[in-house]
């Protein structure tokens, strides 16, 4: 089966990343602990995300970017849809302890386990697990281009060395202190990054609406355990 390696890996690491834009707020005026604090609780108290994603790649080690977009629908108790709409469809599921990736035009699903990767550390802040400046040393990126204009970006460097992780950047909205941008570097120095639009939080989302069933005349695909 054939995956596409510049997608599936970023999404187990941003699970998280996301979203709403509201009224303009001024980053100097939120300091960065306080921002930092809410934050975290914002994710806290999240019961549902869904959003337009906009996603950039640059594979640093042939030089090339990939782009790619579609919706994203997430849910506290180990949920995600990730439906790719460029540049082909793709749905990328997580279901409590269960992931499928889903290629309706080669007709292969592959089924998985999230387990392995279940305490990352992005995966942990939209938990509500993760103490951020235990983990990271973060400061502000001043001078930045941002989404919209009083926005704050913070640069999070792992205290601790993980190979999946050089630095994060989350661009956060100060009015109510949600992300809406966020760039991964790894320690190969491939760069991806999401943008959120068209963002609604706490709609009620249906557990079955993450339930994954295979179409007729599917391969389903289980790569071995290593």
């Amino acid at each position: 089966m054939k995956i596409n390696n510049t997608r599936y890996p970023v999404l187990l690491l941003l699970w998280l990343a996301a979203f709403t834009p509201g009224p303009t707020g001024a980053a100097e005026a939120v300091d960065l602990d306080t921002c930092i604090c809410r934050l975290e609780k914002r994710y806290v108290e999240m019961k549902d995300i869904q959003a337009v994603f906009r996603q950039e790649t640059f594979i640093s080690s042939i030089n090339r970017i990939e782009r790619a977009g579609g919706k994203v629908y997430i849910k506290k108790g180990g949920k995600m849809f990730w439906d790719y709409k460029t540049p082909e469809p793709q749905q990328i599921i997580l279901d409590n302890g269960t992931l499928w990736v889903y290629q309706p035009a080669e007709k292969q699903a592959m089924k998985n386990s999230f387990s392995p990767l279940s305490s990352h550390v992005v995966v942990d802040l939209f938990r509500g697990k993760l103490d951020i400046r235990k983990k990271f040393k973060v400061s502000r990126l001043r001078e930045t281009a941002v989404q919209k204009p009083g926005n704050v970006v913070l640069l999070l460097i792992p205290k601790v060395y993980d190979p999946t992780i050089r630095s994060l950047v989350l661009e956060v909205d100060p009015a109510d202190f949600l992300i809406v941008k966020t760039v991964l570097e790894d320690e190969l120095g491939t760069r991806t990054t999401l943008v959120f639009d068209a963002v609604k939080v706490d709609t009620g989302i249906a557990d079955a609406f993450f339930s994954f069933t295979p179409p007729s005349g599917v391969d389903v695909f289980t790569p071995p355990k290593l």
